[in-house]
């Protein structure tokens, strides 16, 4: 009896006292919280027929925020932006079944969900992008005025 009562001693030191895990192991670190997380932002275009010189001129337009959005304190936030016309062989741009494809996608990451809010709710910058964006839908230079957007935060589901 003695002999068992040592291997559950020996067994217990074994297994962290906090985490539960065997050898002793460290408790896994939880991430970072939500606002501190680096936020993925997806913006997608479906332009109509014949207007890649005005899809071209919002990629320009598109790409520049990177380098002039910048916070109250002087300092860009914007980490890093892509983007490009659409080339997938998949042909379900516009999801299974539907013909209305994006044409054009861009990413922009930011370091925290407050860089994110910042861009879409306050920077003066992107408000004159919307802007921009808004006068292509309301011309119908955009297909059925389709723009989406979806943000993420890489590893969180």
């Amino acid at each position: 009896m003695r002999i068992i009562s040592l291997l559950a001693a020996v067994a217990m030191a074994l297994v962290n006292p906090v985490s539960g895990l065997p050898g002793g192991a460290a408790t896994p670190k939880c991430p970072a919280p939500a606002h501190h997380q680096p936020v993925t932002h997806i913006v997608m275009f479906q332009f109509k027929n014949g207007t890649r010189d005005v899809a071209n001129t919002l990629a320009s337009k598109f790409f520049a925020l990177k380098d002039t959005c910048i916070l109250p304190t002087g300092e860009p936030y914007i980490e890093a932006l892509t983007g490009g016309k659409d080339n997938s062989n998949e042909n379900i741009q516009g999801g299974v079944g539907n013909t209305d494809n994006i044409t054009d996608v861009f990413v922009a990451k930011f370091r925290s969900v407050e860089d994110r809010d910042y861009y879409v709710d306050k920077d003066p910058v992107h408000e004159v992008f919307k802007n921009y964006v808004g006068t292509l839908i309301n011309n119908g230079t955009l297909v059925g005025k389709k723009v989406q957007v979806v943000d993420y935060t890489p590893g969180v589901f």
